[in-house]
C-alpha cells in the first residue's frame, strides 16, 4: 500500500461511519461484504499482511473511539432528557432573533454533575461570549429534528445533545473574558452591517455569505437560485476563501521579500483570525490543514500529494471530533476537493486543452458530490460544471474585492461597488438558470441518494480492481444512465399516484394534494410557519408549479407569506366557494367560507373548518382537534387537544405525528409514510 496514510484515514472514518450509522442487522451485513471486497482488493493490488493490520487497527480504533465517547458523553448528557434540574455553565456562541428571543449554546454542568453543552432559548438576557448563566428549575429536553430542518444530527456534529426553553430562574454572572472572541465578532458585525449599508441587502446578504459564511443575512429565493444553479457551495466558508487569502498573503510577503518561515506563519495567522471571525466552520479548518500541508512539504524538498493532504487532514478532524461524520459540511468539503485535486486531475492527467481540463474537472467535482448533497439538501443542480465556470470567477473577482474591503478595515468603499458589480451579474444569471425546470433534479426520498452513493462505491472499487480512465469513464456512465431511468420511472410513478402530505407543526399545519402532476395546496391553520414547510415540501418532490392555492384562514397576511415563499414555483392562484365553479383568476376567499371542486379522479370540499379529499373509495377528512368529528374515513385532527377531546383508534393526531404522506389507492386502502425519520 503506497499511500499508507489515505488507507489509515478511509478504514478510521469508515469506523466511525459504522459505528455511528450501522450498528444493526444491515449494517453488519454490508461490513462483511464490504471486509470481503477489502480483502479481493489487497489481493489485486498486493497489499502486505502488515497493510491489512493497519486497516483492520485503524477501523476498530474508530469504532471504539466512538463508541466509548457515545457511551460516556451522548448517552450519559441525554440520560438526563425530561428531567429537571439545574445548570451553570459559559457562554460559547449565541444569536439574537426578532420579537427579542435568542439562543445561547452553553458549555457547563448538569445538577454539578455532567459536562454538558445546550442550547438554551429564552428572552435576550445581554449575555455575551464568556459570560456565565446559570439556570433553576429548568427542563432539559433531547433535541429533535423536525421536517424543515434535521437539528438533532447538526448539532449533534457540535457535540450539543440536550436544549432548554425557558427557566423559573435565570442568572447572568456578566465577566470580562473572551475579549478576543467579542472584538473579533463586534468586527464581523460592523463590516456585514457595512457592507449591506453600502450596497443593499441583496448584494450585502451575498458578500456576507461568501466572506463569513453568514446566510441569514441572503434573500431565501435568491440563496434558492444560487443552490439551483449549482453554485451554493459559495456561501460556505471554504477551500476557496483559504486559498484566496493565502495568495494575497503570500503574494504580499513576496514583494516584502520575506522569509518563507516568516510569511509561511502569517499566512496561517491572518486564517487562524478569519476562521474565527467566521466561526470555525469545519470545511475551511480541513482547507488550512491542507494548505499547511503542501506549504510544509516544500520546505522539507518533499513532493506534495493531494490525496495524502486530505487523508490526513479527515484523520485529524475526525480523531479531534469523532462527531464530525454528522457534519455534512465536512463530508461536502472532503468529497468536494476530492473531486478537484484527486478524481478531476486524475481524468485529466493526459488533456492539454486548458478549457477540456477545467470542464472535466468541474463535471468530476459535481460527480463527487453529488451522492452527499442529495442525501443533505432538496435539489441538486444538473449544470453545476458549466454554471461554476461561468459565475465561480465572478464570485471569486467579488470575494477578493470583499477580503480586502474587510482586511483594510472598511476604509475603501470603491471595493464593495466593484464587488456589487459581480455580485448583480452572478444573482441575475443564477436567477436565469434556475427558472429552467429541467436543470435542476430533487431527492424525492432516500432511495435516489442511496442508489447514487451505491454506484459511487461501485466504482471506487472497479478503480481500485483496474485502474484505468476508461473502465472508470464507462462505470460512471453506466451510474448517470441507471439513475437517470430510475428517477424517470420513480417520478413518473409518483406522478400517476393520489397523494396527500400533510404538513407543518402543532398549530400549524397544510395539505399539499399531488396527482397526474398536478398540485394542490390548502392551508388550514393560517399561521405564518405552514408555508415553509409547503416550499421545503415542493422542492424535495421536484414540483414546479402550484395549480391550486386554497387559504382558509387570516387570508390576507398568509397571502402575502405564500407569494414570498412560493415565489420559485409557478402558482395559478384559484381561491373558490361553494357557489363558484372552480376557476383561474384572483378571487377573495373569505375566512371560513365553504368550497369544494372536482380535480379528474378526486375532489376537495371545506365546509364549517373540516377538509375533506375523496379519491376512489378513500375519504381523508382534516379537522380541528377541538372539533374532533368522526366522519367516515381517515381522520386526521389538527391544532391543540384539550381535556374533552376524544381519542379515536382509527385517527390520526397531529401533536403525534406530523410532517408524513398518505399513499391513496382507489380501492380504499392507503401507506402512510414519515417525511422524516422513520418510516
Amino acid at each position: 500500500m503506497k499511500r499508507k496514510m489515505v488507507g489509515v484515514s478511509s478504514a478510521y472514518l469508515s469506523g466511525l461511519f459504522f459505528a455511528s450509522f450501522f450498528i444493526n442487522i444491515y449494517g453488519f451485513i454490508i461490513l462483511a461484504a464490504v471486509s470481503v471486497i477489502v480483502v479481493v482488493i489487497a489481493k489485486v493490488r498486493n497489499f502486505s499482511r502488515f497493510d491489512l493490520y493497519i486497516i483492520i487497527f485503524s477501523f476498530l480504533a474508530a469504532v471504539t473511539v466512538s463508541m466509548t465517547y457515545t457511551l460516556r458523553n451522548y448517552c450519559a448528557v441525554t440520560d438526563f432528557a425530561g428531567i429537571n434540574g439545574s445548570f451553570s455553565g459559559r457562554v460559547t456562541d449565541y444569536k439574537v432573533y426578532e420579537g427579542d428571543r435568542a439562543s445561547y449554546i452553553i458549555s457547563g454542568i448538569i445538577n454539578g454533575k455532567q459536562k454538558a453543552n445546550i442550547i438554551f432559548y429564552c428572552y435576550e438576557t445581554g449575555a455575551e461570549y464568556g459570560d456565565i448563566i446559570t439556570l433553576e428549575n429548568c427542563t432539559f429536553e433531547e433535541i429533535e429534528s423536525d421536517y424543515l430542518f434535521d437539528t438533532k444530527t447538526y448539532y449533534k456534529s457540535r457535540h450539543i445533545f440536550l436544549s432548554v426553553d425557558g427557566a423559573e430562574d435565570i442568572d447572568v454572572n456578566y465577566t470580562d473574558s473572551a475579549k478576543i472572541k467579542k472584538m473579533l465578532d463586534a468586527f464581523r458585525e460592523n463590516m456585514i452591517s457595512r457592507i449591506c449599508c453600502n450596497i443593499g441587502s441583496d448584494s450585502g446578504g451575498f458578500l456576507a455569505g461568501m466572506i463569513f459564511g453568514e446566510k441569514q443575512y441572503l434573500d431565501d429565493n435568491t440563496k434558492t437560485s444560487l443552490y439551483r444553479s449549482g453554485i451554493g457551495h459559495v456561501l460556505a466558508v471554504s477551500g476557496l476563501h483559504v486559498s484566496i487569502i493565502a495568495s494575497i498573503i503570500m503574494r504580499s510577503m513576496n514583494k516584502l521579500k520575506v522569509n518563507k518561515f516568516v510569511g509561511f506563519g502569517a499566512v496561517n495567522l491572518f486564517l487562524l483570525i478569519f476562521i474565527v471571525i467566521a466561526d470555525c466552520p469545519v470545511s475551511a479548518i480541513r482547507a488550512t490543514i491542507m494548505l499547511d500541508i503542501m506549504y510544509s512539504a516544500s520546505f522539507f524538498r518533499r513532493q506534495n500529494d493531494s490525496l495524502n493532504s486530505i487523508a490526513v487532514a479527515a484523520l485529524i478532524i475526525s480523531i479531534a471530533k469523532p462527531y464530525s461524520v454528522y457534519d455534512s459540511g465536512f463530508i461536502l468539503s472532503i468529497s468536494g476537493t476530492f473531486g478537484i485535486a484527486v478524481f478531476g486531475r486524475y481524468m485529466t492527467d493526459k488533456t492539454d486543452e486548458k478549457f477540456i481540463s477545467t470542464l472535466v474537472i468541474g463535471i468530476c467535482t459535481t460527480l463527487s458530490v453529488i451522492p452527499v448533497s442529495m442525501y443533505y439538501f432538496d435539489e441538486t443542480s444538473l449544470v453545476s460544471p458549466f454554471a461554476n465556470i461561468l459565475l465561480i470567477p465572478l464570485c471569486t473577482l467579488a470575494m477578493i474585492s470583499g477580503l480586502l474591503y474587510v482586511f483594510t478595515g472598511g476604509i475603501f468603499n470603491f471595493l464593495l461597488y466593484i464587488a456589487d458589480i459581480f455580485i448583480k451579474l452572478v444573482i441575475y444569471i443564477s436567477n436565469v438558470i434556475s427558472s429552467v425546470d429541467f436543470l435542476c433534479i430533487s431527492r424525492m426520498n432516500g432511495i435516489f441518494p442511496t442508489l447514487l452513493m451505491l454506484s459511487g462505491f461501485i466504482t471506487v472499487c472497479l478503480f481500485l480492481f483496474r485502474e484505468s480512465r476508461r473502465i472508470t469513464a464507462i462505470s460512471i456512465a453506466v451510474s448517470i444512465a441507471v439513475c437517470s431511468c430510475t428517477l424517470v420511472i420513480y417520478g413518473k410513478i409518483r406522478d400517476k399516484s393520489m397523494i396527500i402530505a400533510v404538513l407543518g407543526n402543532g398549530n400549524n399545519s397544510a395539505v399539499a394534494v399531488l396527482h397526474n402532476g398536478r398540485t394542490d395546496i390548502i392551508d388550514l391553520s393560517g399561521h405564518y410557519r405552514s408555508a415553509k414547510y409547503v416550499r421545503k415540501y415542493l422542492s424535495e418532490n421536484s414540483r414546479s408549479t402550484v395549480d391550486t392555492l386554497l387559504l382558509t384562514k387570516n387570508t390576507a397576511s398568509q397571502d402575502i407569506i405564500y407569494e414570498t415563499e412560493l415565489m420559485p414555483f409557478r402558482t395559478d392562484r384559484r381561491f373558490t366557494s361553494k357557489d363558484t365553479d372552480i376557476c383561474s383568476g384572483r378571487l377573495e376567499l373569505l375566512e371560513n367560507s365553504e368550497f369544494s371542486y372536482d380535480s379528474c379522479n378526486y375532489s376537495i370540499s371545506y365546509n364549517d373548518n373540516i377538509l375533506s379529499v375523496c379519491y376512489g373509495e378513500c375519504e381523508v377528512n382534516f379537522s380541528p382537534a377541538k372539533d374532533n368529528i368522526h366522519n367516515d374515513g381517515l381522520n386526521i385532527y389538527y391544532g391543540s387537544i384539550n381535556k374533552n377531546t376524544r381519542i379515536y383508534d382509527s385517527s390520526i393526531y397531529l401533536n403525534d405525528m406530523n410532517n408524513f404522506e398518505i399513499i391513496l389507492s382507489d380501492k380504499g386502502k392507503y401507506i402512510i409514510r414519515r417525511l422524516y425519520g422513520k418510516t
